[in-house]
């Protein structure tokens, strides 16, 4: 299990909403407002859990499998179907164009908390270093290929990055809830359902 404390997770200082850089996308994109070294990371993928079968599942819906536990979905759509792009950036990230690689890639972790529950985020990294200014870029991957109707680049190649203790006790404890999705232990959901 991956400890989160030992993470450096928030370059959202060095994050900046602007108009994409890309002509297949006609909106907005995510950009760096410094350099952002190889393997650093950049953010987490925040937003709203909901359930495997909702109807809200939508194009910025990601799904995160962590076994044991269920998979689960997180959305930055609001309930009234708007993102907050200040509060939730990495939603504005797009893909790279054709013949071009992504520069960022996502990881989900888990970390235990204070109180033995188990977390589960998804930590954007700099696949290389990333220049002030430059638009970041991420392969949303196979399953979003039935949304997009434009060609779209390649992956980033995922690496494992160095472990940093800077920063990442500011996320976990602060007072933001959107950025952890808590999951339920198996053997409790079970014994539970054995109850009834």
């Amino acid at each position: 299990m991956l400890d989160l404390r030992m993470r450096a997770v928030n370059h959202r200082e060095c994050l900046q909403i602007g108009p994409s850089s890309i002509p297949a996308t006609a909106g907005m994109g995510l950009f760096t407002t410094a350099t952002i070294q190889q393997d650093a990371a950049i953010g987490l993928w925040s937003g709203r859990r909901l359930a495997m079968s909702s109807d809200e599942r939508d194009e910025y819906a990601m799904e995160l499998s962590l076994q044991p536990y269920e998979n689960v979905v997180i959305t930055p759509k609001s309930t009234n179907g708007v993102i907050d792009y200040e509060q939730h950036p990495l939603a504005a990230i797009n893909e790279p164009p054709p013949g071009k690689m992504a520069n960022v890639y996502p990881r989900v972790e888990d970390h235990d908390d204070d109180e033995g529950r188990a977390i589960a985020v998804v930590v954007f990294y700099a696949a290389r270093t990333v220049k002030c200014g430059q638009e970041l870029l991420w392969h949303y991957g196979k399953k979003y290929e039935s949304i997009r109707n434009y060609p779209v680049g390649r992956a980033a190649r995922v690496r494992d990055p160095p472990y940093n203790t800077r920063r990442i006790e500011r996320v976990l404890y602060s007072e933001r809830t959107d950025i952890l999705v808590y999951l339920e232990d198996p053997t409790e959901a079970s014994n539970d359902s054995d109850s009834d």
